[in-house]
């Protein structure tokens, strides 16, 4: 599953909501979302991870968030930064960030601070929520690795050039340039397998060794490896197996 940031386990998309003193989180960021609501789209077997940045003195309030299945809130007082993780899938809503006037022009009182302050401009609330896709965590839907290579099975029309592929663009949202090989490597290889698989064909070379065999070339001109797979299917197939039953049951 391609995910951003690295290789370790993350999410495959993001959603950046802003809000501001003076309005309603419907007002901010629309009924969808600034009203009960859930995400029918997210993989209900993950987490998403909601990181909310807060320009809000002392005296205010981040406004709370809201978890309608459990009835519990969310309402960090006197926090720059809060993270939450919480089920997408589950109804869930929050409420835009309060301060008195008076509480707000005393808590800017100091130009320093003042100079910083309005330097964000007029949002008091940014929440980054990071989430994985069904169609992106079951690959129930086409996606562009790469742009066409001419071989292996082709969509009925062809990927246009314009378009943006993790082959072409994948250190701008997959990592380092090391993270976004090692990711292209095994989406290759993985491919590579897989079609033998089911073309009845075997393949008697260790992939990790075939991994080995990959390079990229770093910034610095050096020609580096690429790392071998957390999980080899020629010889972990069963335990690979296991760990697919206890995500999907």
């Amino acid at each position: 599953m391609y995910t951003f940031g690295g290789l370790e386990p993350g999410a495959t998309s993001v959603q950046l909501n802003v809000s501001s003193l003076g309005e309603t989180l419907e007002e901010s960021i629309g009924q969808v979302q600034g009203m009960w609501h859930t995400d029918i789209n997210d993989d209900p077997n993950r987490f998403t991870l909601f990181v909310l940045l807060l320009r809000v003195g002392p005296k205010g309030h981040p406004g709370p968030f809201c978890l309608g299945r459990w009835g519990l809130y969310s309402a960090e007082i006197g926090a720059w930064i809060i993270f939450l993780t919480f089920k997408g899938v589950d109804v869930h809503s929050g409420f835009a960030p309060k301060e008195l006037p008076e509480d707000n022009l005393a808590f800017i009182k100091d130009s320093t601070l003042s100079a910083a302050y309005k330097m964000a401009g007029k949002p008091n609330r940014a929440g980054y929520v990071l989430y994985t896709s069904q169609v992106a965590a079951d690959r129930s839907s086409a996606l562009n690795a790469t742009l066409p290579t001419g071989f292996g099975n082709l969509s009925t029309s062809k990927t246009p050039e314009s378009y943006l592929t993790f082959g072409s663009n994948g250190p701008a949202t997959l990592g380092s340039f090391s993270d976004s090989a090692n990711r292209l490597a095994r989406e290759a290889v993985f491919n590579f397998y897989n079609s033998l698989c089911l073309s009845n064909l075997g393949f008697t070379l260790n992939l990790n060794e075939l991994m080995k065999h990959i390079t990229f070339t770093n910034s610095d001109g050096t020609t580096i490896s690429m790392q071998s797979l957390p999980f080899n299917p020629q010889h972990q197939h069963e335990e690979i197996k296991r760990l697919l039953s206890l995500y999907k049951w």
